[in-house]
């Protein structure tokens, strides 16, 4: 093991993609050294890392290359203290329409994946000596709405009920656990799962339905992560918190028509 950082670690997966590296940018402000993985590492990621941080390309659907990454995270920084699960995929299909190939796919990456993330860096930090710790995993309102496809929210409720789960568990143990769950992002997923003119109609449609009367941000999702892996949030842990501008709501009953 390496000699201990001073400063704070965060491990991101997914930390190419629009929500992680946003998720980055704003813990590097924050003053955490980061250690990230993607499936691909980009320039955009390396271009706000530094020599302090590890960037590793894994597949994290992979549970070796997942205890890998961990592995060489504590033998980089010789500390753990907060995990943003990031990665995640999803597509568009009927119920009935789905494959099961895209079944598995999604459960792989949005289930399994989160699965093996949390449970590897649970393990090594309960090897560490005792510190407070935070786990976010990025769930998605399609737990409360069904989603796009039904791999997609059924595999995003799991990772709620895997951080219930984690939070009765390891409390005692200095560690909290929360989820958040996006709305409609502007992602470079969504734009993927909704392409051309269907990205401009899902825009229309959902900002005018949604009180905040836009689409979410990665920033907005973001920012929300640091700050539950910050202090400032040290009463909080075994709670899905939804960053949607008010998507799931009906409108005020008076205005019903």
């Amino acid at each position: 093991m390496g000699a201990r950082s001073a400063h704070k670690t965060a491990l991101i997966t997914g930390a190419a993609g629009d929500i992680g590296l946003e998720t980055v940018r704003c813990l590097k402000r924050d003053g955490w050294v980061i250690s990230a993985t993607s499936l691909e590492l980009t320039d955009s990621l390396a271009s706000v890392l530094d020599d302090t941080d590890l960037a590793v390309a894994a597949d994290v659907t992979d549970s070796g290359q997942v205890s890998d990454f961990i592995s060489k995270s504590v033998q980089k920084f010789g500390r753990l203290d907060g995990l943003v699960n990031c990665a995640g995929a999803s597509s568009v299909a009927r119920y009935h329409e789905q494959s099961d190939e895209e079944w598995h796919k999604g459960i792989d990456i949005n289930l399994h994946a989160a699965f093996y993330v949390s449970k590897a860096f649970i393990a090594a930090a309960l090897e560490l000596p005792p510190a407070d710790r935070s786990i976010v995993m990025i769930s998605s309102l399609a737990t409360l709405a069904g989603g796009a496809n039904p791999a997609y929210g059924a595999s995003k409720a799991g990772v709620c009920t895997m951080v219930y789960n984690m939070a009765q568990s390891y409390a005692d143990a200095g560690l909290r656990a929360n989820a958040v769950l996006p709305g409609i992002i502007d992602t470079q997923m969504v734009r993927k799962a909704f392409p051309g003119e269907r990205y401009d109609r899902l825009k229309k449609v959902a900002s005018a339905r949604t009180p905040a009367r836009r689409l979410g941000t990665p920033n907005d999702v973001a920012e929300l992560c640091a700050f539950l892996l910050s202090d400032k949030s040290s009463f909080i842990t075994g709670q899905a918190i939804n960053v949607t501008g008010g998507f799931e709501l009906v409108p005020p009953i008076g205005e019903i028509k």
